[in-house]
Protein backbone atom coordinates (compact mmCIF):
# COMPACT_ATOMS: atom_id res chain seq x y z
CA UNK A 1 0.00 0.00 0.00
CA UNK A 2 0.91 3.39 -1.03
CA UNK A 3 0.64 6.81 0.64
CA UNK A 4 1.12 10.29 -0.83
CA UNK A 5 2.30 12.97 0.97
CA UNK A 6 0.93 16.51 -0.18
CA UNK A 7 3.45 18.20 1.53
CA UNK A 8 7.06 16.65 0.66
CA UNK A 9 5.24 15.12 -2.58
CA UNK A 10 6.87 11.48 -1.50
CA UNK A 11 5.24 7.78 -1.72
CA UNK A 12 5.29 5.83 1.89
CA UNK A 13 4.94 2.32 1.26
CA UNK A 14 3.53 -0.18 3.77
CA UNK A 15 3.96 -3.77 2.71
CA UNK A 16 1.01 -5.86 3.18
CA UNK A 17 0.89 -8.37 6.32
CA UNK A 18 0.31 -11.60 3.83
CA UNK A 19 2.57 -12.99 0.99
CA UNK A 20 2.10 -13.60 -2.76
CA UNK A 21 0.53 -16.86 -3.56
CA UNK A 22 0.70 -18.07 -7.42
CA UNK A 23 -2.69 -18.68 -8.31
CA UNK A 24 -5.68 -17.82 -11.01
CA UNK A 25 -5.95 -14.33 -9.28
CA UNK A 26 -4.12 -11.19 -8.18
CA UNK A 27 -3.13 -11.35 -4.40
CA UNK A 28 -5.26 -7.78 -4.43
CA UNK A 29 -8.93 -7.39 -6.12
CA UNK A 30 -10.52 -4.24 -4.08
CA UNK A 31 -9.81 -1.43 -1.78
CA UNK A 32 -11.86 0.66 -0.36
CA UNK A 33 -12.13 3.97 2.43
CA UNK A 34 -13.93 3.64 5.40
CA UNK A 35 -15.84 7.14 6.91
CA UNK A 36 -13.33 7.25 9.31
CA UNK A 37 -10.64 7.04 7.08
CA UNK A 38 -9.23 3.76 7.21
CA UNK A 39 -8.36 2.01 4.11
CA UNK A 40 -9.54 -1.79 3.67
CA UNK A 41 -8.36 -4.24 1.18
CA UNK A 42 -9.70 -7.91 -0.08
CA UNK A 43 -7.13 -10.45 -0.89
CA UNK A 44 -6.66 -13.82 -1.86
CA UNK A 45 -6.04 -14.60 1.44
CA UNK A 46 -8.00 -12.84 3.81
CA UNK A 47 -9.26 -8.94 4.70
CA UNK A 48 -6.62 -6.56 5.68
CA UNK A 49 -7.39 -3.06 7.28
CA UNK A 50 -4.90 -0.51 6.59
CA UNK A 51 -5.31 1.90 10.17
CA UNK A 52 -4.08 5.49 9.44
CA UNK A 53 -4.37 6.87 13.05
CA UNK A 54 -1.37 4.65 13.93
CA UNK A 55 0.25 3.11 10.50
CA UNK A 56 -0.63 -0.24 11.66
CA UNK A 57 -2.38 -3.45 9.61
CA UNK A 58 -5.21 -5.48 10.93
CA UNK A 59 -5.80 -9.31 9.47
CA UNK A 60 -9.08 -11.04 9.28
CA UNK A 61 -9.29 -14.62 7.99
CA UNK A 62 -11.55 -17.61 8.10
CA UNK A 63 -11.60 -19.85 11.36
CA UNK A 64 -12.82 -23.32 11.14
CA UNK A 65 -13.78 -23.45 14.75
CA UNK A 66 -15.78 -19.95 14.53
CA UNK A 67 -18.47 -19.24 12.79
CA UNK A 68 -18.75 -15.66 12.92
CA UNK A 69 -15.29 -15.32 11.31
CA UNK A 70 -14.93 -14.75 7.53
CA UNK A 71 -16.48 -17.47 5.62
CA UNK A 72 -13.75 -17.41 3.26
CA UNK A 73 -10.21 -16.11 2.65
CA UNK A 74 -10.49 -15.32 -0.91
CA UNK A 75 -11.90 -12.72 -1.34
CA UNK A 76 -13.24 -10.43 -4.51
CA UNK A 77 -15.52 -7.45 -3.44
CA UNK A 78 -16.15 -4.78 -0.59
CA UNK A 79 -18.86 -2.49 -0.23
CA UNK A 80 -20.13 -0.47 2.56
CA UNK A 81 -23.46 -0.71 4.04
CA UNK A 82 -25.76 1.81 1.84
CA UNK A 83 -27.54 2.74 5.40
CA UNK A 84 -25.00 2.23 7.93
CA UNK A 85 -21.20 2.25 6.60
CA UNK A 86 -19.91 3.31 9.74
CA UNK A 87 -20.75 -0.01 11.18
CA UNK A 88 -21.16 -2.63 8.75
CA UNK A 89 -18.61 -3.87 5.59
CA UNK A 90 -20.04 -6.53 2.82
CA UNK A 91 -17.53 -8.88 1.58
CA UNK A 92 -17.84 -11.17 -1.41
CA UNK A 93 -15.64 -14.11 -1.25
CA UNK A 94 -14.34 -16.94 -4.27
CA UNK A 95 -16.38 -19.39 -3.09
CA UNK A 96 -17.89 -18.47 0.98
CA UNK A 97 -21.02 -16.64 -0.41
CA UNK A 98 -21.54 -13.01 1.13
CA UNK A 99 -20.39 -11.63 4.66
CA UNK A 100 -21.60 -8.86 6.87
CA UNK A 101 -19.11 -7.48 8.91
CA UNK A 102 -19.34 -5.65 12.04
CA UNK A 103 -16.85 -3.64 11.60
CA UNK A 104 -16.44 -2.86 15.74
CA UNK A 105 -15.86 -6.22 16.20
CA UNK A 106 -14.85 -7.89 13.55
CA UNK A 107 -17.53 -10.36 13.67
CA UNK A 108 -19.64 -11.47 10.25
CA UNK A 109 -22.99 -12.89 9.44
CA UNK A 110 -22.51 -14.89 6.49
CA UNK A 111 -25.20 -15.85 3.68
CA UNK A 112 -24.52 -18.63 1.02
CA UNK A 113 -26.65 -20.58 -1.28
CA UNK A 114 -28.58 -22.20 1.93
CA UNK A 115 -29.90 -18.70 2.11
CA UNK A 116 -31.29 -18.04 -1.24
CA UNK A 117 -28.01 -16.79 -3.11
CA UNK A 118 -27.91 -18.63 -6.51
CA UNK A 119 -24.31 -19.18 -6.09
CA UNK A 120 -21.38 -19.02 -3.76
CA UNK A 121 -18.52 -16.87 -5.89
CA UNK A 122 -20.16 -13.07 -5.53
CA UNK A 123 -17.44 -11.45 -8.00
CA UNK A 124 -19.36 -7.61 -7.50
CA UNK A 125 -21.14 -5.74 -4.79
CA UNK A 126 -23.20 -2.29 -5.49
CA UNK A 127 -26.05 -0.62 -3.66
CA UNK A 128 -29.30 0.40 -5.27
CA UNK A 129 -30.55 3.55 -3.77
CA UNK A 130 -33.22 1.79 -2.28
CA UNK A 131 -31.08 -0.11 0.08
CA UNK A 132 -30.42 -3.15 -1.42
CA UNK A 133 -27.26 -4.85 -2.58
CA UNK A 134 -27.04 -6.19 -6.26
CA UNK A 135 -24.59 -8.77 -6.46
CA UNK A 136 -22.99 -10.87 -9.40
CA UNK A 137 -22.49 -14.35 -9.43
CA UNK A 138 -21.42 -17.28 -11.16
CA UNK A 139 -25.29 -17.81 -11.41
CA UNK A 140 -26.77 -14.78 -12.39
CA UNK A 141 -27.50 -11.64 -10.48
CA UNK A 142 -29.00 -11.21 -7.31
CA UNK A 143 -30.68 -8.43 -5.27
CA UNK A 144 -30.14 -8.79 -1.54
CA UNK A 145 -32.72 -7.00 0.94
CA UNK A 146 -30.69 -6.16 4.00
CA UNK A 147 -33.62 -5.60 6.21
CA UNK A 148 -36.28 -8.72 5.40
CA UNK A 149 -33.14 -10.75 4.24
CA UNK A 150 -34.36 -11.78 1.33
CA UNK A 151 -33.16 -12.57 -2.10
CA UNK A 152 -34.27 -11.83 -5.79
CA UNK A 153 -31.80 -13.44 -8.21
CA UNK A 154 -32.01 -13.37 -12.04
CA UNK A 155 -30.39 -15.31 -14.87
CA UNK A 156 -29.93 -15.53 -18.42
CA UNK A 157 -33.44 -15.87 -18.93
CA UNK A 158 -34.98 -12.81 -17.54
CA UNK A 159 -32.33 -11.25 -20.13
CA UNK A 160 -28.57 -11.25 -18.75
CA UNK A 161 -25.41 -11.47 -21.40
CA UNK A 162 -25.04 -14.84 -19.65
CA UNK A 163 -25.68 -16.56 -15.95
CA UNK A 164 -21.63 -15.97 -15.45
CA UNK A 165 -20.28 -13.11 -14.87
CA UNK A 166 -16.68 -11.70 -13.58
CA UNK A 167 -14.51 -10.04 -11.23
CA UNK A 168 -13.30 -6.67 -11.34
CA UNK A 169 -16.28 -5.64 -13.81
CA UNK A 170 -19.14 -3.89 -12.21
CA UNK A 171 -19.83 0.09 -11.29
CA UNK A 172 -22.53 2.14 -10.39
CA UNK A 173 -22.91 5.30 -12.27
CA UNK A 174 -23.82 9.39 -11.17
CA UNK A 175 -26.99 8.54 -11.81
CA UNK A 176 -27.61 5.02 -10.04
CA UNK A 177 -27.57 2.97 -13.42
CA UNK A 178 -25.99 -0.63 -12.26
CA UNK A 179 -22.96 -2.22 -14.90
CA UNK A 180 -22.16 -5.93 -14.11
CA UNK A 181 -19.80 -7.31 -16.56
CA UNK A 182 -19.77 -10.70 -17.69
CA UNK A 183 -18.56 -13.87 -20.05
CA UNK A 184 -20.71 -12.15 -22.97
CA UNK A 185 -20.71 -8.86 -23.03
CA UNK A 186 -22.02 -6.74 -19.95
CA UNK A 187 -25.61 -5.56 -18.10
CA UNK A 188 -26.77 -2.14 -17.20
CA UNK A 189 -30.38 -1.07 -15.73
CA UNK A 190 -31.57 1.22 -13.31
CA UNK A 191 -32.93 -0.70 -10.10
CA UNK A 192 -35.83 1.00 -9.94
CA UNK A 193 -37.02 0.28 -13.24
CA UNK A 194 -37.25 -3.50 -12.85
CA UNK A 195 -40.35 -4.64 -11.11
CA UNK A 196 -41.62 -8.06 -10.68
CA UNK A 197 -44.79 -9.56 -11.80
CA UNK A 198 -46.07 -11.76 -9.20
CA UNK A 199 -49.40 -13.07 -10.62
CA UNK A 200 -49.28 -16.09 -12.82
CA UNK A 201 -50.45 -15.56 -15.86
CA UNK A 202 -53.49 -18.11 -17.05
CA UNK A 203 -53.39 -19.70 -20.33
CA UNK A 204 -54.92 -18.76 -22.89
CA UNK A 205 -55.30 -20.87 -26.26
CA UNK A 206 -55.96 -17.92 -29.14
CA UNK A 207 -55.14 -20.93 -32.05
CA UNK A 208 -54.83 -24.12 -32.91
CA UNK A 209 -54.71 -26.86 -35.35
CA UNK A 210 -54.77 -30.85 -36.11
CA UNK A 211 -52.36 -32.54 -38.32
Amino acid sequence: LACYNKITKQHIFYPLPVAQKSGNYQLVSDLKEDPAGDIWVSTTDGLLCFLTSNYSWKIYKNDPNNKTSLSFNAIFSLCFDPVNPKKYLWIGTNGGGINCMDIATGKCIRYSVKDGLPNNVIYGILPDDDGNLWMSTNKGLSCFNPVKRTFKNYEEKDGLQSNEFNHNAYCRAKDGTLFFGGVNGYNYFKPREISSNPVVPKIVFTDFKIR
